[in-house]
């Protein structure tokens, strides 16, 4: 089984986190927690957590305020739904891929 990965997708953030804590945490020594968490993040999720060091609690609180918010959710949602451009009558390759959009989000 490979570990959960989380590189910084807003989007991904609760997945991620509810997938660590269900298979990683219980598998996982308290003493290589903090350790092993950080071994699942990458780019910027990663420099988010380096002055938590070693404290896994400061890790996911750091973690939680960056990306586990409900406000940034939403903007990154309404955010990628106003980029998405206008889907003229009759363009079904642009209506099947702001359904997918909807959907993801």
């Amino acid at each position: 089984m490979e570990m959960p990965k989380f590189s910084g997708d807003v989007k991904l953030y609760s997945r991620f986190k509810e997938d660590f804590n269900k298979f990683v945490k219980p598998a996982t020594h308290t003493d290589q927690l903090a350790f092993t968490l950080r071994q699942c993040l990458s780019g910027e999720s990663l420099r988010v957590v380096v002055p938590a060091e070693d404290d896994v609690n400061k890790i996911w609180q750091r973690l939680d305020e960056r990306y586990g918010t409900r406000s940034k959710l939403v903007d990154v949602v309404i955010g990628d739904l106003v980029k998405h451009r206008v889907v003229k009558e009759g363009d079904d390759r642009k209506l099947v891929k702001f359904i997918d959009l909807v959907e993801a989000s």
